[in-house]
């Protein structure tokens, strides 16, 4: 019987983990927070604003920390290689 040991998280994967958490906090209530203090009527004049104000803004951001992140990827994936996927292969 296979059994999947635990995955054991350092300090690199709680770090990463934290900033993907809050980049997509980051991104739902700045975007929220535009939406609703845009002072427009209707809800697509509201959405539209929101996206045009702070959706660029946000979307830049990441798109920065993930192109600075590719370079810190190395020749090690080590967070894809402890990871229980299946099968112990190396018996």
């Amino acid at each position: 019987m296979d059994e999947c040991q635990p995955l054991e998280v350092g300090t690199t994967e709680a770090i990463a983990s934290v900033i993907v958490i809050g980049f997509s906090v980051d991104y739902c209530v700045h975007l929220a927070n535009a939406y609703i203090e845009s002072g427009a009527a209707d809800r697509e004049t509201r959405t539209r604003i929101a996206l045009t104000t702070m959706g660029i803004s946000v979307t830049a951001g990441a798109v920065t920390t993930i192109i600075a992140g590719a370079f810190l990827v190395g020749p090690h994936l080590f967070t894809l290689l402890r990871a229980p996927l299946g099968p112990d292969k190396r018996r």
